[in-house]
């Protein structure tokens, strides 16, 4: 049974593809069960965004030996309470957890975690969503979820068919419901391509796998998916408020295409 077939660790993955590209999401892909077209919009929960980082295998264990340095920096062996830290987003900039100040220097950590961001090699290819202006536009509206992984792998497949690349695909795990849902949906993009493109377009894609952030032992972590969460959650924060903050300045550069990267890195579909 290969990953075709049910959602598969990207431990079972032999490294020969020329491109690794994490995936990770903010806010949900569905409106509240109760929302009317004539409801006030809520900025909070107006915007879906999936936002994927793709990884040259040739820079792989530069990043991967990058972000390791900076957890040795903070915590001892790299771990917190006797557990791999985690570079979750949501944790960094609620300060709580490995990153309270009381336990490491915070501002100085952020700092290096935005160099680490500027200098290293990766492309961010992010597609976001106003569910509130698609909800309005359509009768049955296509589902958001569905249709921001067809926009990221459309992204995806004209950057490794212009290279002549293969890749493979690493999604968070957000459940064996949810992650079968999502290998349905791309096994028949592979297989059958979608509105806009034939098979032979996504022909390059050579795998897709699912992963927790952590091992189950939470001794380890797969840092290409805590890189995309961080990434995503700057993204998403940006298009809710439109302000150009230092977070988000700092990885700016590195959306495909910039600065022409408007509608091809950074796609805003509202």
């Amino acid at each position: 049974m290969g990953w075709e077939d049910a959602p598969t660790s990207i431990d079972e993955m032999s490294m020969e593809s020329g491109f690794i590209f994490a995936v990770d999401e903010n806010g949900t892909a569905k409106l509240d069960k109760n929302y009317s077209v004539f409801d006030e919009e809520d900025i909070n929960k107006k915007w879906f965004t999936l936002t994927g980082v793709l990884i040259d295998l040739k820079d792989f264990n530069s990043l991967r030996d990058s972000i390791m340095e900076l957890k040795l920096k903070y915590w001892t062996d790299g771990k917190y309470n006797g557990e791999r830290v985690v570079f979750h987003s949501k944790d960094i900039r609620k300060k709580q957890g490995p990153f309270n100040p009381k336990i490491i220097n915070y501002n100085e950590f952020l700092i290096e975690l935005n160099e680490l961001l500027q200098q290293q090699k990766y492309k961010i290819y992010s597609i976001n969503v106003d569910k509130y202006s698609h909800d309005a536009h359509y009768i049955n509206p296509y589902p958001v979820y569905e249709l921001s992984v067809e926009y990221i792998m459309e992204r995806l497949c004209y950057e490794l068919n212009r290279l002549n690349k293969k890749g493979v695909i690493l999604f968070e795990s957000r459940g064996q419901k949810e992650d079968n849902s999502v290998l349905g949906k791309i096994n028949t993009v592979l297989k059958n391509g979608n509105d806009y493109h034939r098979p032979f377009v996504f022909r390059k894609i050579d795998g897709v796998y699912f992963n927790r952030k952590s091992t189950p032992d939470k001794q380890k972590s797969y840092w290409i998916l805590e890189l995309a969460d961080i990434l995503s959650y700057r993204i998403h924060r940006f298009v809710k408020t439109s302000e150009r903050d230092q977070l988000f300045k700092s990885i700016e550069t590195k959306f495909s295409e910039y600065p022409d990267h408007d509608g091809k890195g950074l796609k805003i579909c509202k």
